[in-house]
């Protein structure tokens, strides 16, 4: 068993949901000792994350008791914090078993397959149980500090706890155990990766709908800015709408969601009909896993595609002739990026699931704040006139926070921040290659500066056809988003490349154990919190034309910070690589 958790406490560091938190590495890639500060970090946002929850499900449940719907409350609101569960569980689960790249690493080792099966199963269990911190436990907070809590209550509501990821777990592996028997996953995992975090993005905006229709309605009344007994009647129409199109589901929620109330002793035989459920798939997968898992993680069922790899000479022949030295690295960037599951799901997707959901939870609350086609348009119409008011050469703190949005939502676009790290042991190729430092660096930082710039630009034409945006205005702030992102790129690539991680088994390693992503990160957030802090102070106590001076702010700053690090690495040339090993 020691030899068991051993190796989970290795997969969890490595991919678990504290992935990189752990076992940071020093520049020369040789392990430290553990980051408290990352640690700390992990801890303090995943704590704002369940006391955010625990508020919208506090005032969502006050709405229910005083409207007598609970019990259709607790029916809606199990299923949901199941759907999050799955959601994550999902790429746990998946992400483990079926698309490591470890295996090389531990078969020829004395360790059984079947202790590498057990410590996946502990290292996505660990994960789990910690998504639930933030998604499941708050429901439980805030039911007992409504309802008042029983001792019926808290036993439920613990063995819910338990044993409710083994339900998603246990399905998810049968699932993807079958598919592996007859479809070689390892070979297709960036398909396998896409189809993963799509099943994902549905099961996002299944619960976010849901949850948004929890506790939303137009009927207040002003005097108490609680709903008015129309508003009640509207909330328990949502509620029972939701119930009775998820009717199909009634033989699982049910059970958890008596269990989770724990009204009297009955509710513990219904918190034993969930455990025998969760027991019942757990039995499955470990049935299964003894007859085929060996062989999957072993590779001796190859049924993969026909395709073949191409080789060197191949691609050698594939690339242009006339293909300039940095377009050509561009190219070799780009290819190592697409072709890896790890590197898009760890670098590129996160801005996709932040961008999706944000607009996804936009397009939700216009529909869920609105019972009738006329009141959706009175809101449509109220948003674009407040657009269009902001947009005006009167209003400069909307360049800060587009300046900010850009700071945000560029930091999530990690590719340049492991530029360098990625290229492992290979890294002193850059000191011998016949090209500058700046067109390597260029040719480095050039796909994130490019998928955040897309991403920008989408929000920007979101902004002029659903907002009214004013189209000069956009352009320029179009021009600001751009040189925010490049200063941000820049950034990110200098600072792996004074202290990469060269030394590397694994593309997970590179990309979650990496702490120099985590300090990329932080340059996006700390200047998206300057930019919000300047736009609130040019919003408070600005003038006529602040515009003008705020435009003129934010172009000047990103292009004078880009100018000091481009010279930078154009005065010190070779030096800049020369410690790299």
């Amino acid at each position: 068993m020691s030899k068991i958790w051993a190796l989970t406490k290795v997969m969890f560091k490595a991919g678990g949901a504290f992935a990189g938190t752990g076992g940071m590495r020093r520049a020369n890639g040789r392990a430290k000792k553990n980051s408290p500060l990352s640690l700390v970090f992990v801890l303090l946002i995943l704590l704002i994350a369940a006391a955010s929850l625990t508020a919208s499900y506090y005032s969502e449940m006050i709405l229910a008791k005083n409207g007598n719907y609970m019990d259709d409350f607790a029916k809606v609101i199990s299923l949901v914090g199941f759907i999050w569960t799955f959601a994550f569980t999902l790429n746990f689960t998946v992400s483990f078993f079926f698309l490591s790249t470890d295996n090389d690493t531990y078969l020829p080792l004395p360790i059984q397959p079947s202790h590498i099966f057990f410590a996946r199963l502990f290292a996505t269990l660990i994960s789990a149980y910690l998504v639930q911190v933030v998604f499941l436990l708050p429901v439980f907070i805030a039911y007992d500090m409504i309802m008042g809590v029983t001792i019926f209550a808290i036993v439920n509501q613990f063995l819910l706890f338990t044993f409710n990821p083994l339900i998603s777990l246990g399905l998810i592996f049968i699932v993807f155990l079958l598919i592996a028997k007859v479809f070689n996953i390892q070979k297709h995992r960036k398909m396998v990766s896409g189809i993963m975090f799509a099943m994902m993005f549905i099961l996002f905006i299944g619960a976010g709908m849901s949850t948004s229709i929890l506790g939303t309605t137009d009927l207040i009344d002003p005097t108490t800015s609680l709903p008015t007994a129309e508003g009640y009647q509207q909330l328990a129409n949502n509620i029972a709408m939701i119930v009775k199109s998820t009717a199909f589901l009634d033989w699982f929620r049910n059970p958890f969601a008596f269990a989770m109330q724990g009204k009297d002793i009955t509710s513990l035989g219904y918190a034993g009909i969930y455990i025998l459920i969760s027991i019942a798939f757990l039995a499955v997968s470990l049935l299964l896993a003894q007859l085929f898992y060996s062989s999957v993680i072993v590779g001796s069922d190859d049924k993969g595609s026909k395709h073949k790899s191409r080789g060197v000479d191949e691609e050698i022949k594939l690339e242009k002739p006339d293909k300039t030295p940095l377009m050509a690295l561009i190219s070799k960037e780009r290819r190592t990026l697409w072709r890896s599951g790890i590197y898009f799901s760890q670098l590129i997707l996160p801005i996709f699931i932040m961008v999706f959901i944000t607009l996804a939870t936009f397009v939700i609350i216009i529909i869920s704040d609105s019972s009738t086609a006329g009141q959706s348009d009175n809101i449509i119409q109220t948003l674009r006139q407040v657009g269009g008011s902001l947009t005006t050469i009167d209003s400069g703190a909307v360049a800060f926070y587009g300046a900010a949005i850009a700071g945000f939502f560029g930091s999530t676009v990690l590719v340049s921040a492991t530029a360098v790290s990625r290229e492992g042991p290979n890294a002193y190729l850059m000191k011998v290659m016949p090209v500058s430092p700046q067109k390597q660096i260029y040719s480095k930082m050039f796909e994130g500066i490019l998928l955040s710039s897309i991403v920008l630009g989408l929000i920007i034409l979101a902004g002029i056809f659903i907002l009214n945006f004013n189209w000069l205005y956009s352009i320029m702030l179009a021009i600001i988003c751009f040189l925010n992102v490049v200063m941000i790129n820049y950034a990110m690539v200098l600072i792996d490349l004074r202290r990469p991680m060269l030394h590397w088994t694994n593309e997970i390693i590179v990309t979650k154990q990496n702490l120099n992503t985590f300090l990329g990160m932080l340059v996006g957030w700390v200047a998206a919190l300057i930019y919000i802090g300047l736009g609130t102070i040019v919003l408070l106590y600005a003038g006529r034309y602040s515009a003008l001076y705020s435009i003129a702010i934010m172009v000047a700053v990103p292009v004078l910070v880009i100018y000091i690090f481009d010279h930078h690495v154009k005065k010190k040339g070779d030096l800049i690589l020369s410690h790299i090993e």
